[in-house]
C-alpha cells in the first residue's frame, strides 16, 4: 500500500492489474538511432513492431499504439500517429506504418497505452 502524492488516495499494488487508478497505463520508448553513424542518405519504406499483445477484457479498450520519427537523429519529431494495437483474443500482434521519407539517422519513438499487458517482442525497420 502506499499514498498518491499528488491526490492523496491510497493505492495498492496488484500483479495482477494494469491500470493507474483504472486508467490506463502510457508506456514510452524512444529507440536508437538508425543507422548509428549514417553519412549518407537512406530512404525508410516503413517501420513494424511485433509482439504478444494478450487478451483485452471485454469492457476495455483496445491498446493504442503510437509512432513518431526524428528524421534528424532525435532533435526533433514527427507529429504522433496512433493505431489500434489489437483486440480481444489477438495474441499476435503487428503494427505498421508507412512512407517515413529520407534521413541520414532516423529514431523512433513508440508509446502504448494499454490496460492490460502488452510484451513487444521486436522491430523492423524496412530501408533502401
Amino acid at each position: 500500500f502506499g499514498v498518491n502524492i499528488n491526490n492523496g488516495k491510497v493505492i495498492r499494488i496488484d500483479n495482477d492489474l494494469f491500470t493507474d487508478d483504472g486508467n490506463p497505463i502510457r508506456r514510452d520508448r524512444i529507440l536508437a538511432v538508425f543507422p548509428n553513424e549514417a553519412d549518407y542518405l537512406t530512404f525508410f519504406q516503413s517501420v513494424e513492431l511485433f509482439g504478444q499483445i494478450g487478451n483485452t477484457p471485454v469492457n476495455q479498450d483496445d491498446p493504442q499504439i503510437m509512432m513518431r520519427y526524428s528524421q534528424d537523429r532525435g532533435e526533433t519529431w514527427s507529429l504522433e500517429q496512433w493505431q489500434q494495437a489489437g483486440g480481444n483474443s489477438t495474441y499476435a500482434g503487428r503494427t505498421k506504418w508507412s512512407g517515413l521519407g529520407a534521413a541520414y539517422g532516423l529514431s523512433f519513438w513508440f508509446a502504448i497505452v494499454a490496460a492490460q499487458y502488452i510484451s513487444w517482442r521486436s522491430v523492423r525497420v524496412r530501408a533502401e
